[in-house]
């Protein structure tokens, strides 16, 4: 991984006067005395300094420096949503594993997750992985811990909503990993999707949906305008159960980008415009109808 440079730092830690710290493992995953290979990085056992004698911890998270994916950012858990170097709260896209990420723009936002990759000033504002099961947001009484994921069961006509923290649902792209576990027989449509803005009281929004009919004629993703009734946007998409699909709502002023990734990469995508204003009290949600589904993750970012 570090070529040339391994072998000359391998050789240099062997007449040093005093074991040496961060130093990269070998190629076959060698250290010096003492210390062992964890993440690329030769370390003492619990992050323990061989001249110190005590372990570093910046951000005072109880973590040792040298074992703490976000040496910086206080995280106890260590949460790692998709197992690269980075914990979730420091990671660039914490959903796409990459140890070096591209950031065209360098606004910190890694591309994989940049609604707007070579304009500069996205932040990533939430990202939730229910390492700890159900956040305590708002939500609608069906919801339940499901591993490292929250289940949704909507009974048949019925919808299940869990609300997300965030203020000002406009500039913003809201993303989800949803996962279809079961269609309810006998209702009028089934869906799973993400809206914003949306309003809770009415349980009203701008949607964009994996989508099944009644008739089960077809299924497809669906930019749906709750406010005014209408579809906004359409694409054929034939999504399968128990498959996890990255479903994703642009909202800027009156345009939304509806994106759905299938595990191979494709995307499919739906756009529109809406004048509503979403409501008294806008929010984002993730949304349940006639269907069992599992959400992996959610996440927003903030454009300017």
């Amino acid at each position: 991984m570090y070529g040339w440079l391994v072998g000359l730092i391998s050789i240099a830690a062997c007449y040093a006067p005093v074991t040496p710290l961060d130093v990269p493992c070998s190629p076959n995953g060698t250290c010096p005395d003492g210390q062992t290979c964890v993440a690329d990085t030769c370390v003492f056992p619990s992050g323990v300094h061989g001249d110190a004698g005590t372990a570093t911890d910046r951000d005072g998270d109880g973590v040792a420096d040298l074992t703490d994916n976000c040496p910086d950012v206080a995280n106890a858990d260590q949460g790692n949503e998709d197992g690269d170097k980075f914990g979730d709260v420091c990671d660039p896209c914490p959903p796409v594993a990459g140890d070096s990420p591209s950031d065209a723009d360098g606004d910190g936002v890694a591309d994989a997750c940049d609604p707007n990759p070579q304009a500069p000033g996205d932040r990533i504002e939430l990202f939730e992985g229910f390492h700890h099961g159900l956040p305590v947001w708002a939500r609608t009484a069906n919801w339940t811990v499901a591993g490292d994921s929250v289940r949704a069961t909507a009974a048949a006509s019925t919808s299940e909503y869990l609300a997300l923290p965030i203020m000002n649902p406009d500039h913003v792209t809201v993303a989800a990993s949803v996962v279809v576990e079961q269609v309810v027989a006998n209702t009028l449509a089934h869906d799973i999707d993400v809206a914003v803005p949306n309003d809770v009281s009415s349980d009203t929004g701008i949607d964009c949906q994996l989508y099944q009919p009644a008739d089960a004629s077809g299924r497809d993703i669906s930019l749906w305008d709750d406010f005014s009734k209408k579809e906004i946007g359409q694409q054929a998409l034939a999504w399968t159960n128990n498959t996890a699909y990255a479903v994703s709502l642009t909202h800027r002023g009156q345009s939304y980008t509806c994106d759905v990734v299938d595990p191979a990469g494709t995307r499919s995508v739906a756009t529109g415009t809406s004048s509503s204003s979403g409501g008294s009290q806008p929010t984002a949600v993730v949304r349940a109808y006639a269907v069992t589904a599992r959400v992996n993750w959610v996440m927003v970012v903030r454009s300017p």
